[in-house]
């Protein structure tokens, strides 16, 4: 019960932005977006939870799924 509520806060309340470069190389940044889905790509945890979800989801989900090496539909 700990360790999921410790994975529930760690997805809540993510926002994400976008580093752009102009023409001379400096860095800008877009606004920041509220994730509504994923989990933070490059974290420590994101690549075992697309893992545990992938396996999973075929079998708690009642509906046709597609699985491709880095999305799901």
């Amino acid at each position: 019960e700990k360790i999921l509520k410790w994975i529930l806060d760690f997805l809540r309340n993510c926002v994400q932005n976008v580093r752009l470069f102009d023409a001379d190389g400096n860095p800008t940044f877009s606004s920041s977006q509220i994730v509504i889905n994923g989990v933070p790509q490059g974290s420590v945890l994101g690549l075992n939870m697309l893992y545990i979800f992938t396996n999973n989801a075929p079998l708690a989900l009642k509906s046709r799924m597609t699985l491709y090496a880095d999305d799901s539909k």
